[in-house]
């Protein structure tokens, strides 16, 4: 909501900035009036807006802005931005000038700023050029919006987050630890009725610490907190052996897992822990919700500017329609088709990581019960990409 106000009220000032321009060389009188216009919308917008020359002289503050500063709107129209800011600040407003001079584009940001006065706050800014009627740039408008009750709710929300899931995975975790020991014999023997009823709780605790740790490694992706650790590894080698460690799961449902392509070396730069994760995910959804008695077909192969990896099972076809919500946050589309219990959040993130590596994650089904899905890697992928987010966006 504040960002759609930021870009409306941007918007409606560049229109009127480029009107005002028009008039002055035209009628003198109607740019009088337009400029009356012009400040009672600059004054009266609940954001700091003011306009600066290319020598960062102030030509026209708000109220919102004297308030930040603790200068009278009519002294702040006779300072310069050197004046109001600290020098630290200046050095960033300086580059963000020289970037819009040299593409005349809008400068979009996050950050701290820091006035004269001591007074700093978290701010999202948008910094858009001012031009004449011939096209040249004759100074900025600069929108602030203050987000710092933005930051301490998010602050709130990752410490939340944070101490929840430890709360909930530590007893868990000792749960899990428990019942390997009785399955060992620690505590004595157990018949086979008694080990089957354990090893059902110890997955359902197995489940539900894998579902802690998935919310919230969604949330710290969805946050940029996720910082990448591309390596050169062999995927072909990596896919044999999460395959290997599923088969068991693939047994309880009679289901053959087949992969052709494991004598292939192909090497590709990535996250090898957050690439097995994924491949992990998309290999469990096939074997639990493919037909029992059927087949389990892995592929990976070289493709222009990288590699695509895929699993295929036999089950219900997914309708066309549905296909696009198979990735996004807490869709069950597939999963109600078999009455399955899930928080749709395994391909949702599945597909945040596939994305952080620039690559492409699918899906497709066919009438005949087939279904695919895989991923797309390119080479390219460049080192140390983060899920951070960068201060300043540049449109």
């Amino acid at each position: 909501m504040i960002t759609y106000i930021v870009i409306t009220v941007l918007f409606i000032m560049l229109v009127l900035v480029s009107m005002h321009m028009y008039l002055i060389n035209k009628n003198r009188e109607n740019a009088r009036k337009m400029n009356t216009y012009i400040q009672a919308i600059v004054k009266n917008v609940p954001l700091i807006i003011y306009f600066k020359d290319l020598k960062g002289n102030i030509i026209l503050a708000n109220q919102e802005f004297a308030k930040a500063t603790g200068c009278p709107c009519k002294e702040l129209e006779h300072k310069n931005i050197t004046e109001i800011y600290t020098a630290n600040c200046i050095v960033g407003i300086n580059d963000e000038d020289e970037y819009i001079l040299r593409t005349g584009e809008s400068f979009y940001s996050e950050k701290i700023m820091t006035f004269i006065n001591d007074k700093s706050s978290y701010y999202r800014i948008v910094k858009s050029p001012v031009f004449e009627h011939n096209g040249k740039i004759s100074g900025f408008i600069i929108v602030l919006n203050n987000i710092d009750k933005e930051k301490e709710i998010e602050t709130n929300k990752e410490n939340f987050i944070a101490t929840l899931t430890h709360d909930l995975k530590t007893p868990t975790c000792a749960q899990i630890n428990t019942l390997k020991m009785l399955l060992n014999g620690a505590f004595g023997d157990l018949n086979n009725d008694q080990k089957e009823i354990i090893e059902l709780a110890k997955r359902s605790c197995k489940y539900v610490f894998d579902l802690i740790a998935t919310v919230l490694d969604t949330y710290r992706y969805e946050n940029g907190k996720i910082q990448l650790n591309p390596e050169t590894f062999d995927i072909t080698y990596m896919i044999s052996t999460l395959a290997k460690s599923i088969e068991c799961m693939a047994c309880e449902r009679n289901q053959t897992i087949i992969f052709k392509d494991k004598q292939k070396i192909c090497e590709v730069c990535a996250d090898k822990l957050q690439i097995k994760r994924v491949i992990l995910n998309l290999l469990s959804n096939a074997i639990t919700y493919g037909h029992k008695n059927s087949t389990i077909e892995i592929s990976v192969v070289p493709v222009e500017d990288g590699i695509e990896f895929s699993v295929k099972n036999q089950s219900e076809q997914i309708p066309e329609k549905e296909l696009a919500n198979m990735f996004k946050r807490f869709k069950e589309t597939k999963l109600s088709y078999f009455n399955k219990a899930s928080t749709g959040l395994g391909l949702y993130l599945s597909k945040k990581i596939i994305d952080m590596h620039k690559g492409e994650i699918f899906a497709k089904s066919f009438p005949d019960g087939e279904c695919i899905f895989g991923f797309k890697l390119p080479n390219s992928f460049a080192p140390n990409v983060s899920t951070e987010k960068v201060n300043s966006l540049k449109s």
